[in-house]
């Protein structure tokens, strides 16, 4: 029998301020509708999957999936997918788009998934560092807590024409709790001159205490 990925008990984080958002949420919507083609999405997902090397029908997330356009694809090529985010509008809409995905309305700092469910989780366009240095480095620790060992968490942390500008801007940065494997680039097959970047973060194992 497979695993259920969610978790019964949603450890979700509550959020007052969520239907102050459902304005913002709708202007990100429409905005991204028009600007954002679909063939962005599906070079995106090509892209991503390639880094993350991860079988299909294994268990996926996205993590800040937004109306669903990039958790479409991760359906499409036969996955076990996962979206999880924090507006219910979007949610609505990614369910619309994306009927054959599981969806999760939680923040990113507390996903109700159980640990080590999944093979792979991507993030992408910067969903996981629009809040403070601390909010990114709980969902860091929160994306390798769900993630079986070896597991692979794929980010994006900019758009493509800003990195075909500059593809080899980067920064880096240790959080406790994580060690950091080798980077991994491929051409992105709409913008040669952007260059995807991954980290695979790994859960330390567990140290046992002597008997």
């Amino acid at each position: 029998m497979t695993r259920p990925i969610a978790a019964a008990d949603s450890r979700a984080v509550p959020c007052d301020g969520w239907a102050r958002m459902s304005h913002a949420d709708r202007i990100f919507l429409e905005t991204t509708r028009r600007l954002a083609p679909r063939r962005l999405a599906q070079d995106d997902v090509h892209a991503a999957l390639q880094l993350a090397q991860v079988e299909p029908g294994k268990p996926v997330a996205d993590l800040g999936c937004g109306y669903g356009r990039h958790l479409r694809e991760l359906v499409q090529y036969g996955h076990r997918a996962t979206g999880v985010d924090r507006s219910g509008l979007l949610l609505a809409e990614a369910r619309a788009e994306a009927p054959g995905a599981a969806l999760v309305r939680a923040d990113l700092r507390a996903l109700p998934l159980h640990q080590g469910s999944l093979a792979a989780a991507f993030c992408f366009y910067s969903s996981m560092f629009l809040g403070s240095e601390e909010d990114a480095a709980l969902a860091l620790v929160e994306a390798a807590r769900v993630l079986r060992p070896g597991g692979a968490l794929v980010l994006t942390t900019d758009n493509p024409l800003r990195l075909a500008a500059s593809p080899h801007v980067k920064t880096e940065h240790e959080v406790p709790g994580l060690r950091r494997g080798p980077r991994s680039r491929v051409p992105h097959p709409l913008l040669p001159a952007w260059r995807a970047r991954s980290s695979r973060l790994r859960r330390r194992p567990a140290v046992r205490a002597p008997a």
